[in-house]
């Protein structure tokens, strides 16, 4: 990572590589201990990465695409959250209302 790269995006972006890693291992494989044991190598730390030590955005560019990962999880959103979510980030790309 560089020093001026915005830390939530690069977050962001080592869960999504390490998520179509896992998907094309997945693809590639029957045996379900490999399976978890990709998972526990790659995934799992890319995943607990924004879990546990959840970075801050430092760019307008990384709120909106925490906004939009959130987004993307649409098990996790009730339905009040997606509405407010998706407020925030017509806000943040520039967009206004009629």
């Amino acid at each position: 990572m560089t020093p001026d790269r915005d830390p939530m995006l690069a977050a962001i972006d080592a869960y999504r590589q390490a998520e179509a890693a896992y998907v094309q291992f997945v693809r590639s494989t029957d045996d379900d201990e490999a399976v978890d044991a990709f998972t526990e190598e790659h995934l799992t730390p890319a995943r607990d990465a924004i879990i546990y030590q959840t970075p801050h955005a430092t760019t307008r560019a990384g709120a909106a695409e925490a906004l939009r990962a959130a987004l993307a999880e649409k098990d996790t959103c009730d339905p009040i959250t997606a509405p407010l979510i998706r407020a925030a980030l017509a806000w943040l790309d520039g967009e206004t209302s009629a």
